[in-house]
């Protein structure tokens, strides 16, 4: 999850519209280093999901900006095996809605993963935040 984790600041710098403009740069970013499908759109959602909330954006919008962005991510870079960052976000997102936070953090744990992958740590974090229900101190706490 290299691209992902240290992607923020082009969050910061790129408007979240056009949504290919700021994925483009998301590739540009990633290409020394994390230049694959799966790193391009991990990174790609939490760039747009940052540059969403930068520009005033909810955590909700933020979500569904950041699986329009890892759709896009995905057709960038090499290819590689794995799951689909935009399926995975929104599965998991679905699996914790609406459960008690210390069954939605087993779920998250138990199926989701917290490893380091990117195909568990970016849908992980997503999971996180619709538990919190976009409260960041909450999301803090579940997190760690």
């Amino acid at each position: 999850n290299g691209a992902a984790m240290r992607i923020a600041p082009v969050g910061i710098m790129m408007p979240s519209e056009p949504l290919g403009a700021l994925v483009a740069k998301v590739a540009e970013t990633c290409r020394a280093t994390h230049n694959t499908s799966i790193a391009i759109a991990s990174a790609s959602a939490v760039a747009a999901a940052v540059s969403l909330g930068i520009s005033g954006g909810d955590w909700r919008a933020a979500s569904g900006h950041a699986v329009a962005a890892a759709r896009l991510g995905a057709t960038l870079g090499h290819w590689v095996t794995g799951g689909d960052i935009a399926v995975r976000i929104v599965w998991a997102q679905e699996l914790v809605r609406g459960k008690a936070e210390k069954e939605a953090i087993k779920q998250i744990v138990d199926l989701i993963g917290t490893g380091v992958a990117s195909q568990e740590s970016v849908p992980a974090a997503f999971a996180v935040l619709e538990v919190a229900q976009g409260d960041a101190w909450r999301a803090a706490v579940i997190a760690a």
